[in-house]
């Protein structure tokens, strides 16, 4: 959900529910009422249309105002076992996105709910570093919990800007885990120096070198 606030109204932008209604009514939509899409530099696209169908569905009991609006896409191999009757016989998959914004055109509109998408990789990411594991029925407690794993999600990402390239700059937490933190290694003093020594038959023990050499050349805090 993505809100905006003026000194008398708060607007969203989320996921609508897909039910039998809105199959009812999207098999009434008029094959020249769809409006191309916009792709990242603001230019049309060929594969992904918008529509609005909001005065084509029952919306008794949803919020005053509420508008939906349809995006459809060329059917994705990835969604082939999930998908409904009616995509399955248009070869599109269709999304809904419900909103009570009053203006702007629908390609604005779709653009603004897709751009916060990365909120769910966001909570994705936090539940794989504990989100989902409070320690305590004491809320202070589970608050604490919170601000920590705040300062590891932010590390962890700023580690990955700095210091990484390539699929790891992009990883989820367990594969910076498996690659780069829970890794063999052997503490030894060698020459007045203490060296941590890799296994080099350690998949992963380039990228950690790497990444420490990325980590060392940065620039020292002004």
């Amino acid at each position: 959900m993505r809100s905006y606030a003026d000194t008398n109204r708060w607007e969203y932008s989320v996921g609508h529910t897909r039910d039998d209604d809105f199959w009812k009514a999207l098999a009434k939509v008029p094959a020249t009422a769809w409006t191309p899409a916009l792709d990242h530099k603001g230019q049309p696209r060929k594969d992904a249309d918008l529509v609005e169908i909001t005065d084509m569905l029952d919306l008794t009991g949803w919020p005053e105002g509420m508008r939906v609006i349809v995006r459809r896409e060329p059917i994705h191999p990835k969604y082939e076992r999930e998908l409904k009757p009616y995509e399955k016989k248009t070869d599109y998959r269709y999304q809904a996105i419900a909103t009570n914004t009053t203006g702007g055109q629908l390609q604005f509109l779709d653009a603004r709910a897709r751009s916060h998408t990365h909120v769910e990789a966001g909570i994705r990411r936090g539940k794989a570093l504990s989100l989902n594991l409070m320690p305590s029925r004491y809320f202070k407690v589970n608050q604490a919990w919170c601000t920590l794993l705040a300062l590891a999600t932010d590390l962890a990402r700023w580690f990955q800007l700095l210091a990484t390239e390539g699929k790891l700059a992009r990883a989820e937490p367990a594969t910076l885990r498996t690659r780069l933190l829970d890794v063999p290694a052997k503490l030894a003093d060698h020459a007045r120096r203490r060296e941590l020594k890799f296994d080099p038959a350690w998949p992963a023990s380039t990228d950690i070198v790497d990444a420490w050499g990325a980590v060392q050349a940065l620039p020292a805090p002004g």
